[in-house]
């Protein structure tokens, strides 16, 4: 953008909006969380001198001098002040006063409706904006794009007409709780120097330019006395006489009573008082009126004269039933999409299970040749890849939905390691690589936490290392440290490869949705590019933090630090035992139990009924609640594992009925286990909450499925001693 030029409606209009929202540039919640830096009094006493100087020169220096010392005090790359006004019939912001790298913008205008000014007048607060190019796209025409904006209400008779902001132009500088005080006292400052202007004629101007007009009502008389900005407030010309009748038939019918009842309780009591309300202009169009008032004489506690100052804030009320509108159609969006999202898993994972549940019996079939065994193999890795990319696609919609859960359960570091390492060691082993753990992950820490996704972490960045390594091999290193917390730890995991590496302008871009290092990674190696940024998010929500050291060609380490606290209760003895410490169950042992299948898709009871005649179990399948209920009344079963969605009544249902049924006849409690293409936040809990004891996501580990029946013949066995 040349020099002196400015910004306008007209050219605003003209340029393409980005695809960004307002909220993901307001980021002022950061900010007090932020810590100040240490204040240097001593500099900001001169910078009031300068302010007092120059108000005795001419107050038209005022503003201009406001922006000087902000962009001082603050190590500002640019600062200036905003003021509100209408040109043409537009209401805009002008640049009263700019510094720094803005200064050849002074006088430059935008409009009211796309400011970031006007964002911070409606919500009359502070606000810190990062990279406002993002949603303000006309921003990038600047000389230099401001990177973070921090900006300040001024205020001229308790009402905001404006603001003062200063601009950050790297990513190094960010603005504090210090540099927020700065500019408020500055501002204040000025605010009531101008305050104590207001018979200057230049306050006329600055009242005008803020939309305030001034008015004055004298109880005993009925005379009301207004400015001509007031006039044009209630759409009348500046020379025609407000009288306070006139006012009265002027007043929305629906709001008079509301209206007249603060005015003569203001009289009564002599306090302050504000209100907004609707007035009808002559040619019938409806506006918001914003009034502040106060007693200015009394006598014997009742107000004499009231006087005040008004606004019309039709804008900025339509502003907010746009955005409550547009918050109701997000709602509704996001509630059909989590429906959609709902349905979707359960009809693609139900076809799943039937082609991963098979795959994997045919692969333990004797008597396959080898092109046999390879065609199989081709078969479980490809819907694998599947359900992985599924998982993904859910996780991501969970993350942009804001739905993801974190569990708060005991859980055992080591444990979770040696499973990571027993799944990932033959996919290295089949790859020619090294694979190996280091550091004292053996040492036995109980935390507090998300198992599931403490695992889900590591595992992706241990699948992602092992498939960009062709030689050399994977580390995992763990190491724990006391934090500043009493009760939480530190706990560092480090995955380590000899693979392709990343260069280094690439390294930031990985932890974006849908991105790779190369466009030619996902031809090569396959894949979405939603594994690190899926990793990032976990991270980032348990408190964490993850990062990246790589060397093109020579490999990469990814970090992630998680500070999880210590569980001091003995909770290890309450964790699963490993498939080894299980006896293996043979058909002659296990035939006296019986297990009852409910599930209504035919390649689904292929698969479990195939599992359980595999452990040695014997069972009976229903394909409906009602008699599932009836089986459960009239047999004696292990377990039942019960499919949650059914026509009739569903696998919730079913449950509560056969858990009152036991209850009310005194029977012993029987293992139900809920079976679901669900994989949606809540599934679990709505599964527990149903009284089932477990629940397992289809496609669901045989594995799981075995070890849990063989735990309740323990439990029943030990009990019969």
């Amino acid at each position: 953008m040349a020099a002196n030029s400015t910004f306008t409606p007209q050219s605003v209009d003209s340029l393409s909006v980005s695809s960004g929202t307002l909220e993901d540039i307001i980021t002022t919640s950061e900010l007090y969380q932020r810590s100040a830096h240490i204040p240097d009094y001593k500099a900001e006493s001169h910078a009031f001198a300068a302010m007092a100087e120059a108000l005795t020169e001419s107050p038209d220096k005022i503003f201009q001098k406001l922006a000087d010392v902000a962009l001082r005090l603050c190590n500002a790359g640019s600062s200036g002040i905003s003021i509100s006004e209408t040109e043409n019939g537009t209401d805009i912001f002008r640049w009263r006063a700019t510094a720094g790298k803005y200064k050849q913008y002074l006088g430059g205008t935008m409009p009211r409706y796309f400011s970031p000014c006007g964002i911070v007048v409606d919500r009359n607060a502070p606000q810190l904006m990062t990279n406002m190019v993002r949603y303000y796209e006309y921003v990038s025409q600047l000389e230099a794009p401001p990177i973070e904006v921090l900006l300040v209400p001024f205020y001229l008779n308790e009402m905001p007409i404006g603001t003062v902001w200063v601009v950050a132009h790297d990513h190094e500088r960010k603005f504090d709780l210090e540099d927020l005080r700065i500019v408020q006292s500055l501002t204040r400052f000025a605010s009531l120097a101008m305050q104590n202007l207001a018979k200057d004629s230049r306050l006329k101007t600055a009242l005008q330019a803020g939309r305030m007009g001034t008015w004055e009502f004298d109880t005993d008389k009925q005379t009301l006395t207004c400015s001509e900005t007031c006039n044009t407030n209630y759409g009348l010309s500046p020379h025609e006489e407000l009288s306070f009748q006139k006012l009265q038939t002027l007043i929305y019918k629906d709001d008079f009573d509301v209206w007249y009842s603060t005015i003569n309780e203001a009289i009564t009591t002599g306090n302050d008082f504000e209100m907004q309300y609707r007035v009808l202009w002559p040619d019938y169009s409806i506006h918001w009126i914003y009034v502040r008032g106060s007693c200015t004489v009394s006598i014997g506690g009742k107000a004499k004269i009231l006087s005040g100052v008004s606004t019309d804030i039709t804008n900025r009320v339509l502003l907010e039933t746009t955005a409550k509108e547009a918050q109701e159609a997000a709602e509704a969006a996001n509630l059909a999409k989590s429906e959609f999202l709902a349905n979707m898993s359960h009809e693609i994972r139900t076809p799943m299970n039937a082609v991963i549940g098979l795959s994997n019996i045919l692969s333990r079939s004797e008597g396959l040749t080898s092109k046999q065994r390879q065609y199989i193999h081709t078969l479980q890795l490809s819907a694998d890849s599947l359900l992985e990319l599924i998982n993904d696609l859910l996780d991501i919609s969970k993350i942009e939905a804001r739905s993801i859960e974190l569990e708060y359960i005991p859980f055992s570091i080591t444990q979770i390691l040696n499973e990571v390492i027993s799944m990932m060691a033959m996919r290295a082993k089949e790859k020619g690589l090294e694979f190996k753990a280091e550091g004292n992950y053996e040492m036995q820490r109980t935390f507090m936490g998300d198992p599931m996704r403490v695992r889900q972490i590591i595992l992706n960045l241990c699948s992602n290392a092992i498939k960009f390594t062709q030689q050399g091999g994977v580390y995992i290193n763990t190491h724990f440290a006391s934090s500043d917390i009493i009760g939480i730890e530190n706990v560092t995991i480090s995955i380590t490869d000899t693979g392709m590496g990343i260069p280094l302008d690439k390294q930031e871009a990985i932890f974006q949705k849908f991105t790779q290092a190369d466009s030619s990674i996902n031809r090569k190696f396959g894949g979405t590019g939603l594994g690190l940024a899926i990793t990032k998010t976990l991270t980032e929500l348990m408190g964490g933090k993850i990062s990246v050291d790589s060397v093109a060609d020579q490999g990469s380490t990814f970090k992630v630090i998680l500070p999880l606290r210590l569980e001091h209760k003995n909770a290890l003895g309450s964790l699963s035992p490993n498939k080894a410490d299980i006896t293996s169950l043979s058909g002659e042992q296990s035939s006296e139990h019986r297990i009852l299948l409910v599930e209504d898709y035919a390649p689904n009871v292929l698969v479990a009924g195939t599992y359980l005649e595999m452990f040695g179990y014997r069972y009976d399948v229903i394909d409906n609640g009602h008699e599932a209920v009836e089986m459960a009344k009239n047999g004696c079963y292990l377990a039942i594992l019960m499919d949650v969605q059914m026509h009739g009544i569903n696998g919730f249902e079913a449950t509560k009925l056969i858990r009152l049924h036991e209850k009310e006849n005194g029977l012993p409690r029987v293992l139900i286990i809920g079976m679901t293409a669900h994989a949606l936040t809540g599934d679990r809990e709505r599964c527990l909450v149903a009284d089932m004891d477990d629940y397992f996501s289809k496609p669901f580990n045989p594995d799981d499925l075995e070890k849990k029946l063989a735990e309740r013949v323990s439990h029943l066995t030990a009990s019969a001693y």
